[in-house]
């Protein structure tokens, strides 16, 4: 008679199973919450910089440098990835060197604050109107497409019909 054979063998081979089945879940839910937090952590980095730029338009309408009540993360802000990628031009700000509303911000900072003010929903050909005339760009064949491409990298849009963006977050 060999191992797992006789009665005993056959309980510890179902005792392993079940073990290993225990495991497999552990492991799954351990993935979720890595998943879960690495949303979560791009959603707060997405409001710190937000937060960071209505300081700023706050700071330049008052004409204080004075951050607000509550007001900014201690330190630099860790950006979300899509607030890095092709939006920024100069400096780093999308707006660089241009005055007016935006032109300190990111092109998904703006993209955000612009959803805001609309409820949430935003046409994108509307939204680069308001870019070109609020300061952070100039007039640019490109403006459009480029934030296109942001905004399909942002986690917190989503497509809701021809060139029509909502903020889901």
């Amino acid at each position: 008679m060999g191992w797992g054979e006789d009665g005993a063998g056959l309980q510890q081979d179902a005792v392993l199973d079940q073990l290993r089945r225990e495991r497999e879940q552990v492991w799954q839910e351990l993935q979720r919450t890595r998943s879960e937090m690495a949303e979560l952590s791009a959603r707060a980095a997405a409001l710190e910089a937000d937060l960071q730029a209505y300081d700023r338009l706050i700071a330049r309408r008052t004409g204080s440098g004075l951050p607000m009540p509550g007001g900014p993360v201690a330190g630099p802000s860790p950006l979300p990835e899509t607030d890095g990628v092709a939006a920024r031009a100069h400096d780093g700000r999308a707006g660089a060197g241009s005055a007016g509303r935006f032109a300190d911000l990111t092109y998904p900072a703006m993209l955000r604050i612009i959803a805001r003010e609309h409820g949430g929903r935003i046409r994108l050909a509307e939204a680069v109107e308001q870019i070109q005339r609020e300061g952070g760009a100039k007039a640019s064949k490109n403006l459009y497409n480029t934030l296109l491409t942001q905004i399909k990298r942002m986690k917190d849009f989503e497509r809701v019909g021809k060139g029509t963006w909502e903020l889901i977050r």
